[in-house]
């Protein structure tokens, strides 16, 4: 079977065409009907949102989010959400936890914040390499008992920077 070349009759417009002006008419058009329809859509989003917002009492939004967590776990576990949009849903469930969390006065998100001095950290190295030293000398003759590798050595060198010294230039 032979295929035809379908962009043989292609003409491009020029100046004073009537193909053209006609085009022109029709892509306006469109455009109109689609920004028509666009704004009853935003339209109807927004008769919608207040019908939702008239339906539910912002007491029950916490409950519901958490609900529909479940509800969407049960589906992806189930299979009804596929393995593709494995992230949408992940998304979707961390937004739902979110809001569960914060209407039941819970927090999103924990972090801390430790500070120790300079004395305890260098302390706490000395003590680290100390038990360090000891381990690996315990290694080192029992490897050399055995008689296969040699000795074992280590060094370990460690920075300890001050919060008195901007450059970090102290050394433990």
């Amino acid at each position: 079977m032979a295929q035809t070349d379908t962009t043989a009759n292609l003409q491009p417009f020029t100046k004073g065409d009537p193909r053209a002006v006609e085009a022109g008419r029709k892509g306006a058009e469109v455009r109109r009907a689609n920004r028509a329809r666009q704004a009853g859509d935003a339209q109807t989003v927004a008769t919608e949102l207040a019908t939702l917002r008239a339906s539910f009492e912002r007491e029950t939004l916490g409950p519901n989010a958490a609900a529909a967590a479940q509800w969407l776990i049960a589906r992806v576990t189930r299979g009804d959400i596929p393995v593709r949009n494995g992230d949408e849903a992940a998304a979707l469930l961390r937004a739902f936890v979110d809001v569960a969390r914060l209407e039941a006065g819970e927090a999103t998100a924990h972090s801390i914040h430790a500070t120790i001095d300079r004395g305890e950290a260098v302390a706490r190295v000395a003590a680290l390499q100390a038990r360090a030293r000891e381990v690996l000398g315990a290694a080192a003759v029992a490897v050399d008992d055995a008689g296969h590798l040699g000795e074992i050595g280590a060094a370990v060198e460690v920075e300890a920077v001050s919060s008195d010294d901007p450059g970090g230039s102290d050394r433990a």
